[in-house]
């Protein structure tokens, strides 16, 4: 016999209090449900509808939810690409501190999406980031100074930057400082660990 009074699942009923949360209004919950629902922890992945939550959180100023929408404006997997949005929203989410999307913008530049290519740029929004402690800003900048982007090669600022990125547990960062750490000489490998050092105090 059916059972018109089947008790929810601990799953339907965390969904229907992310629910009622996010109705109520607040950026935060908002962007919880959406990213329950992008992610799939609910019954089923919904991610039409996470896209719509998403959009509330970030329209109600979740700078994590523009961080986000930009994202997903950039990879063109579930909405159109458009790189200017996503360049005005990781502005927005920047305005607001958020380390990731200061890296984000960096990115950006570097890649001149949605806006010219500038590694000048790319270096100023990759440091904002690197300065709140985002360890894959920090990568990004070693690779920049390494590879010349940023003027001619510089390998002690390349060091410096890869040796943060490392500290700061950035996955690829230990691989990348040992393949640079065999073109450098003592020298400039001893001055690399001192100006990383600098930059944490």
């Amino acid at each position: 016999m059916f059972n018109w009074f089947r008790k929810k699942s601990p799953t339907e009923s965390r969904e229907a209090a992310l629910r009622d949360q996010a109705e109520s209004g607040d950026a935060n919950d908002q962007l919880s449900l959406a990213a329950w629902l992008l992610g799939g922890y609910g019954a089923q992945k919904n991610e039409q509808e996470g896209l719509l939550w998403l959009r509330r959180a970030s329209e109600h100023g979740s700078a994590r939810a523009q961080c986000m929408l930009g994202a997903t404006y950039v990879s063109g997997q579930l909405i159109p690409q458009d790189y200017y949005e996503a360049v005005r929203l990781y502005r927005c989410a920047a305005e607001q501190g958020l380390d990731e999307a200061h890296s984000n913008l960096g990115y950006m530049y570097e890649r001149g999406y949605g806006v010219p290519q500038d590694y000048a740029e790319a270096a100023e929004w990759y440091e904002k980031a690197a300065k709140l402690g985002y360890a894959g800003a920090c990568f990004n900048l070693g690779l920049l100074y390494w590879r010349g982007y940023c003027g001619s090669p510089d390998l002690i600022e390349a060091y410096k930057w890869l040796a943060l990125a490392t500290a700061g547990g950035f996955e690829q960062g230990p691989f990348a400082l040992a393949d640079l750490t065999r073109e450098v000489t003592p020298e400039q490998k001893a001055d690399g660990q001192a100006r990383a050092s600098n930059f944490l105090r």
